[in-house]
């Protein structure tokens, strides 16, 4: 499977598979799935840019400071450091067309609104 890093994954393993839901005043405006991989092997020569903006290898420990969306942060948070017995994830999140995350859910029940920041409230 070649990714938009120019990598092609040897060994990749489904790790969360994720609705995402564009609305615009509870309209839905555009949806589309997010498939999460985790690999241990790959080949080929890491692109300097994708559509999405520089690529460079980051450590683990970094993960916190990276601008993302707001419902990465909580999949990586789940993914990276979760026991591997949970996975593969599933769930849904629904921003707005600037990128507001507005509520999540992972399945089967687990739903949260999501504060200003885009983080479930504590």
């Amino acid at each position: 499977m070649e990714e938009e890093t120019g990598l092609v994954l040897t060994s990749a393993h489904l790790r969360g598979a994720f609705v995402i839901d564009v609305q615009a005043d509870g309209e839905l405006q555009d949806e589309w799935m997010l498939f999460t991989f985790v690999a241990d092997g790959w080949s080929g020569t890491l692109k300097d840019e994708a559509a999405e903006g520089v690529l460079a290898w980051q450590p683990i420990t970094a993960l916190d400071r990276l601008p993302m969306p707001a419902g990465d942060r909580i999949v990586l948070s789940r993914l990276v450091f979760a026991p591997a017995g949970r996975l593969p994830l599933t769930g849904r999140f629904v921003y707005t067309p600037d990128e507001a995350l507005l509520a999540y859910a992972f399945d089967p029940t687990e739903a949260h609104a999501a504060d200003a920041d885009g983080v479930r409230p504590r």
